[in-house]
């Protein structure tokens, strides 16, 4: 463990321009640290104490005393001294005492000595260099340590993954100190490929912004893993990967989230590649090591009661090469990015052409971020608890150029300088509320009205029993097939008595349709604000999304479960990011005779299963309060034969938010 708070005597000496000086010392953007040094009518002292004592989003601390310029005055100048002088440097001689001036001379403080009985006036303490640092280490506690250790009990958890890149050791000073500023807002901080050479400027620049406790992975690479904590870190250890020709392996260490409980985090940097004719041998390595560190944390979870795990780091996963990483790591994990609906803005982690220092083409979504939930026993909303976790932010930082620095590459000329050949990934995490408990109802109600995910006390009939498969093709897991080409999922539990039911097409309604992306995580919400409405809803109303997937024509079975498999799977991603209680039907068919008609151009059966799933006694007057949103002429179909209000999509959800 290394304690960042201390003084660093190999800190090199500022660069020239007094914003960078800024910049470097306070961690502050360079807009920011313009507009306080402008303020501060030039001073150096006055605005790094303006900005210093800056602290977002919490109370503002009192206003710098003299005894603080004076340590960060003193700071600023032992950054620019070298061993040698600070050596050297003579201590501060002592201030004699001043005799008192006579009483009655009409000297005020002359009486004010007399009526205090004092003979002289005492000089203050000398000031030495200790006193100075405990002064500055005080104010950046304020700025930093304090309102994190302050932050309320369930206060969302950041947590930030940055491969810092391990080659041009001439730009260190510049890029560390980037990295750091852009993970000033974490908590935890996981970071690849360090070197014993950038190891002290991550030291330096991330104590000055807060984080009190910095370890590295034992390995015996030229460059490995570090964690960084603005909390204190316990049962820090290095889990090697065993048969990595890389020396590669887990560094693992446990924090305590307020109001939650305590989180397992688990840093690495999976094998790399190094050749096509070991390509194949590599990523067989690299699967099983990420399984082999999502085991490690999962039993490490268990064994010490951690309420969540978190695995992070450069996984230099290749999705269409090396498979799903999500399955390789276990069912147990959620892929962060995906929780977040896989925004396309911000896929990749490396990327040749949005990054100016690189200048290729090559671009891959290499670094990750796998959140393990453990309060969450099922894959479904009906065990989120007090303690679940939910991901609720995801984005890439990292990705502008330092300022105006460039770099000066052999062949390409000059390039600007990023903090990194990746990009970082930050990702916000947040306790979900507890479900309420359900009121009582007012009379008797059949068993699906108070338990949605408990089974019926009468046994359903045999034409609606599920059944493991579609017509030779395997179920989803978590789907139930009724009536031979229903295919059912309910999500969360249903309202104790449901006077209203809102019911949604799935494609181009919630979510874009686009047939060349049509994987699980190809998806993305069709308007923005549709989540927040449908948190919204009230107790009594109930929510179901009623899809076609109409499958006649598809003969092989491989092609059967393939599409049950994108389809059920894009449903999946979608109830797991609204995170609301929902009753999801698919009609597979156009051909059933059964007089429900699911299939929604020809009938409402869908409709009347939702309403009979969700235990709704008085049928007619719920429909007369309930509508349908699609944006077909089979959803328009569905509500008028359901006897329901229609609205399209555009006239829903745009209305709700028109355009200028």
């Amino acid at each position: 463990m290394i304690d960042l708070t201390g003084d660093d005597s190999n800190d090199e000496a500022p660069p020239p321009s007094l914003v960078e000086q800024l910049i470097s010392f306070t961690g502050a953007s360079e807009a920011d640290a313009a507009a306080a040094l402008a303020d501060a009518q030039g001073s150096l002292e006055g605005a790094a104490a303006a900005l210093l004592t800056r602290n977002s989003g919490a109370a503002p601390p009192p206003p710098a005393t003299d005894e603080d310029l004076s340590a960060i005055r003193k700071l600023r100048d032992e950054q620019r001294r070298d061993d040698a002088a600070r050596a050297a440097a003579a201590p501060v001689p002592p201030v004699p005492p001043v005799p008192r001036p006579p009483a009655g001379s009409g000297d005020p403080m002359a009486n004010f000595l007399a009526t205090a009985g004092a003979s002289e006036i005492a000089p203050p303490p000398p000031t030495t260099i200790d006193d100075q640092m405990a002064a500055i280490r005080k104010l950046r506690a304020a700025q930093y340590g304090a309102a994190a250790a302050a932050a309320p009990a369930g206060a969302p958890l950041t947590v930030l993954s940055f491969n810092v890149w391990f080659e041009r050791e001439e730009t260190f000073g510049a890029r560390m100190a980037a990295i750091a500023a852009l993970a000033a807002d974490a908590t935890v901080v996981g970071l690849q490929e360090v070197t014993d050479d950038s190891f002290p400027h991550l030291q330096r620049e991330l104590g000055r912004r807060g984080f009190g406790t910095l370890f590295r992975q034992t390995s015996i690479a030229p460059y490995y893993c570090c964690l960084a904590s603005k909390s204190t870190l316990v049962g820090v250890e290095t889990v090697p990967f065993p048969g990595s020709r890389m020396g590669r392996g887990l560094l693992v260490a446990r924090a305590a989230w307020p109001g939650v409980g305590d989180v397992l985090f688990g840093v690495a940097h999976l094998e790399s590649f190094v050749g096509r004719e070991v390509d194949a041998a590599v990523r067989a390595e690299r699967r099983a090591q990420v399984a082999r560190a999502a085991a490690t944390l999962e039993a490490k979870a268990a064994a010490h009661g951690c309420a969540a795990a978190v695995l992070l780091g450069d996984f230099n996963w290749d999705d269409g090469k090396d498979g799903d990483a999500v399955a390789a790591a276990g069912a147990a994990w959620r892929d962060a990015w995906r929780d977040r609906g896989s925004p396309k803005a911000s896929e990749f982690t490396y990327d040749g052409r949005a990054n100016g220092m690189l200048k290729h083409g090559f671009k891959h979504r290499f670094d990750r971020v796998f959140v393990l939930d453990r309060e969450v026993k099922r894959q479904t909303l009906d065990a989120a608890d007090a303690c679940a976790v939910a991901t609720t932010g995801f984005r890439l930082v990292g990705t502008a150029q330092v300022g105006t620095r460039t770099i000066q590459h052999e062949k390409k000329g000059t390039l600007p300088m990023f903090p990194s050949d990746h990009f970082g990934v930050e990702v916000t995490l947040e306790k979900r509320a507890a479900a309420a408990a359900p009121a009582p109802a007012a009379k008797k109600r059949p068993a699906a009205a108070n338990a949605f995910f408990q089974p019926r006390k009468k046994a359903a009939p045999a034409a609606a029993a599920a059944t493991g498969r579609y017509r030779g093709a395997k179920i989803p897991a978590g789907w139930d097939l009724r009536h031979g080409c229903l295919l059912v999922r309910r999500w969360g539990d249903a309202p104790p008595h449901t006077e209203r039911l809102l019911g949604f097409d799935f494609d181009d309604t919630l979510v874009p349709l686009n047939y060349a992306r049509p994987e699980p995580s190809q998806w993305s919400h069709l308007y923005g604000h549709a989540p927040g409405h449908l948190r919204s809803l009230d107790a009594t109303t109930g929510l179901a999304v009623l899809s076609n997937e109409c499958l006649d024509r598809l003969k092989k079975v491989e092609v059967l479960e393939n599409k049950l498999r994108q389809k059920c799977g894009r449903l999946d991603n979608w109830a797991r990011d609204v995170a609301v209680p929902v009753l999801c039907c698919v009609a597979l068919t156009k051909l059933d005779d059964d007089a429900r008609r699911f299939h929604k151009a020809k009938g409402a059966g869908m409709w009347d299963f939702a309403l009979d799933e969700l235990g709704v006694a008085d049928k007619a007057a719920c429909n007369a309060r309930s509508c349908y949103v699609g944006d077909s002429d089979a959803d328009a179909n569905l509500a008028r034969v359901a006897g329901v209000r229609y609205h399209h999509v555009k006239d829903y959800f745009g209305a709700m938010f028109p355009r200028p």
